[in-house]
């Protein structure tokens, strides 16, 4: 077969099979599509998975059961939860149980709140980064982020990283 068959010759396109059907946190109760301001349906949603709480209205958004439902399934749902429910000590610390790389989404003041800052890096060290500066410079937390994963030590003080705890 020379160039100019070749050339010719018809182009079939690549069969792939259909895609996987996997589950939709978008689908409500017998496949129907979520309504975000149905609280049942919201809190089903939620429970199968998080982040459905980026569905929920505003008003849900701010619902305490329900984003504290929404970060015990998974702590990152707490980017979707409102600004009033991030400064709720409670939802963060059920949020950084979970995953303390969630203490990013916690307000200024949780970040400097000592206990869920232990929690946090007791969980996942490398939380150390997202905690106020004056709990960077504090030797206990440093120490239980570094125990929990050494590479903490760069986002600890200036100070700390010469004399590690």
């Amino acid at each position: 077969m020379n160039y100019a068959q070749v050339a010719d010759a018809p182009v079939t396109p690549i069969q792939r099979p259909p895609p996987r059907r996997v589950f939709s946190y978008k689908r409500g109760r017998a496949g129907q599509e979520i309504q975000p301001d149905n609280v049942a349906i919201m809190m089903e949603a939620v429970t199968k998975r998080g982040h459905a709480l980026f569905h929920a209205s505003d008003e849900l958004r701010n619902n305490y059961n329900l984003v504290k439902a929404a970060v015990q399934q998974n702590g990152f749902a707490l980017q979707h939860a409102s600004d009033e429910m991030r400064g709720t000590p409670s939802i963060v610390l059920a949020a950084v149980t979970h995953s303390g790389m969630a203490l990013y989404y916690a307000s200024t003041t949780l970040k400097g709140a000592r206990d869920l800052v232990l929690v946090a890096v007791a969980q996942n060290g490398l939380a150390l980064k997202h905690a106020s500066a004056v709990l960077q410079d504090d030797p206990i937390v440093v120490k239980a982020a570094t125990d929990q994963n050494t590479k903490a030590l760069q986002f600890a003080s200036p100070g700390l990283q010469l004399n590690p705890p």
